[in-house]
C-alpha cells in the first residue's frame, strides 16, 4: 500500500526548532520511501524521518537530505510493528522566505500480505529441498 503525504515547512523553520507532523501508516515492512523536492527549494531546504527516537532517513543520526528539483526513490526494509505506527517527519529551512511543499509517499507491505509472502517463501524453500 502506499501512503502519500505533502509536508509543508514554514519560512524561516530552524533547524533547533524544526517543523514536525507525524504520518500514521501500519503494521508491516517499510520497503521504499519517496521524498520529493520541488523546484525553488535550492538544497536550502533539510528533511529526516524518525519512527520513535531512531532515525530511518538518512540513516545517519546528525545528516539530513536536502534538494531542488528532484524525487529521491530509497529502498529500505524497516518493520513497523509497534504502535502507533507511525513516522515523525522533521523538516526546516532556516534562510528561506517562503514556505516549501515536500512530498512523502511510503510503500508498505501491510502485516497480512507480509505474512503470506514470507508463507509462500518458506513454502518454496520447504518444496525445494531433495
Amino acid at each position: 500500500m502506499r501512503y502519500s503525504l505533502d509536508f509543508v515547512i514554514p519560512a524561516g523553520t530552524t533547524k533547533a526548532a524544526p517543523h514536525t507532523e507525524i504520518m500514521y501508516l501500519t503494521v508491516g515492512l517499510l520497503n521504499k520511501i519517496l521524498v520529493r523536492f520541488r523546484a525553488g527549494c535550492h538544497n536550502m531546504v533539510s528533511i529526516a524521518v524518525l519512527d520513535g527516537l531512531h532515525q530511518i532517513l538518512p540513516a545517519s543520526q546528525d545528516l539530513a537530505i536536502y534538494g531542488d528539483s528532484v524525487t529521491f526513490d530509497i529502498p529500505m526494509k524497516h518493520y513497523m510493528s509497534t504502535k502507533p505506527y507511525s513516522v515523525t517527519l522533521i523538516g526546516w529551512s532556516p534562510l528561506c522566505l517562503y514556505d516549501h511543499i515536500i512530498t512523502f509517499w511510503f510503500d508498505l507491505a501491510e502485516g497480512e500480505t507480509l505474512a503470506k509472502q514470507e508463507f509462500a517463501e518458506m513454502m518454496a524453500h520447504l518444496g525445494s529441498k531433495p
